[in-house]
């Protein structure tokens, strides 16, 4: 039984109660009292579960989009290293390009 069945079923045995006369009017009133904040937590508790749900795909996506720019990112630097190792094969040693394809191929910043 989930919580919105047991709570038809409290519901409905206050009614059979009432109906009955087992319950004076106060008591009643604290019955159904509790059964309505009962039921404001559930609508807000599908209210928040929701809001939760939404931001798990909204994390999702970005996720996604985020491995997406990272790939290109990473096939971008396996280009420019490529490049650079082609321009340090095919530049002379002494070389402007040389110098600054092997500085950037070791990490380093051009003087």
């Amino acid at each position: 039984m989930n919580d919105k069945e047991r709570l038809q079923t409290i519901k409905d045995y206050v009614r059979f109660l009432t109906f009955h006369g087992e319950l004076c009017p106060a008591e009643q009133e604290y019955f159904w009292w509790l059964i309505e904040q009962v039921e404001q937590l559930q609508q807000e508790n599908e209210k928040e579960q929701k809001r939760l749900k939404n931001q798990i795909y909204k994390t999702v996506e970005e996720k996604f989009l985020l491995e997406k720019q990272l790939r290109q990112a990473q096939a971008k630097a396996e280009r420019y290293e490529k490049a650079l190792k082609e321009i340090v094969e095919w530049s002379g040693i002494a070389s402007r390009e040389y110098r600054i394809a092997t500085k950037a191929l070791e990490g380093k910043e051009n003087e």
